[in-house]
């Protein structure tokens, strides 16, 4: 019987390679369908290329056929080859994970958790901080609801720049704070997020980008996620983390129903919840779920139309 690696990833037409690790460091070279002594500097004798499947795209496979690999637990670790040959030091690991062989059986398939296309709340612009919020969901599409010990990391296309540690809410939920530091992001350049999941020791590629606002190609320094919001308001009091007495406009019972409440100013800056009940005659909001703390009197915040993945806040 074959023993076939199956891998899945968020991007079809990559360059994939798998390494099989045997438990005594030895891996699988190809060319002597053996496994022998391993080292990275000899890493393309072991690397075995996956072939994506044309009708199931970013699904990639190797199988090995006709030979008898011995009962035993062994590693595989799957890379995006970016240069001409194999390198582990300047590759992607994209997953890695045990693999149970019985000799007859077949090993336990690679899969990636997947996560939703994630939505920025905040400002690409140097010296501010963009959020980024996500969901997570495993292999048949269902919220991860334990924490997944999701590391977050910026890639320039070269290397990584920064790793973060998102913060965990519920459901699969997390959302991760990015300084935008000018020591460290280049005006005008983009970006792209890339997710590992260290408890599964898997990676995830989110395949969301951000570009660096370009003050030359600007008039001024605006949050463009600030235009997208249709009222605003101040923090009056508050009764607890997740209810307020505000300066908003209306007077209309439930007007902000539904609508997002971000936080503009202040500790809690880009924090957002859900309006969940709007009492006109005290201009008091509630929301679905309490702040990480109270908002304190003065603080301003914004109010934005309910869209897209943001209604998973």
């Amino acid at each position: 019987m074959s023993l076939l690696i199956e891998y899945y990833d968020s991007s079809a037409g990559l360059n994939l390679y798998a390494i099989l690790m045997r438990n005594d460091s030895a891996a699988y070279k190809p060319s002597t369908t053996s496994f022998v002594s391993y080292t990275d500097a000899t890493i393309t004798n072991f690397n075995l290329n996956l072939t994506e499947d044309v009708n199931r795209g970013k699904y990639y496979t190797y199988s090995i056929t006709g030979v008898t690999i011995d009962s035993d637990v062994y590693t595989v670790e799957i890379y995006r080859r970016l240069g001409g040959s194999p390198n582990k030091s300047a590759d992607i690991l994209k997953a890695a994970g045990p693999l149970y062989w019985t000799g007859s059986g077949a090993i336990e398939n690679i899969f990636s958790p997947r996560i939703n296309d994630g939505a920025f709340i905040g400002s690409p612009t140097l010296g501010d901080i963009l959020t980024f919020h996500f969901n997570t969901f495993d292999k048949f599409g269902n919220v991860k609801d334990t924490d997944e010990s999701i590391t977050c990391s910026i890639w320039d296309g070269a290397s990584i720049l920064d790793s973060i540690t998102p913060t965990h809410m519920s459901e699969g939920w997390y959302y991760v704070d990015i300084p935008i530091d000018s020591g460290v992001y280049t005006e005008g350049k983009t970006y792209q997020i890339e997710l590992r999941s260290d408890l599964n020791c898997v990676a995830i590629n989110s395949n969301r980008t951000f570009q660096i606002y370009n003050s030359a190609a600007i008039s001024s320094n605006i949050d463009v996620a600030d235009q997208l919001a249709y009222a605003s308001g101040f923090i009056l009091t508050s009764t607890s983390t997740s209810g307020y007495t505000t300066t908003l406009s209306s007077s209309q019972n439930d007007h902000y129903n539904g609508s997002i409440m971000r936080v503009r100013t202040g500790t809690l800056r880009s924090e957002a919840r859900i309006i969940r009940d709007y009492i006109g005659s005290t201009k008091f909001i509630q929301t679905n779920k309490g702040f990480t703390s109270p908002l304190t009197s003065g603080t301003e915040f914004l109010v934005y139309p309910i869209g897209g993945e943001l209604g998973q806040i």
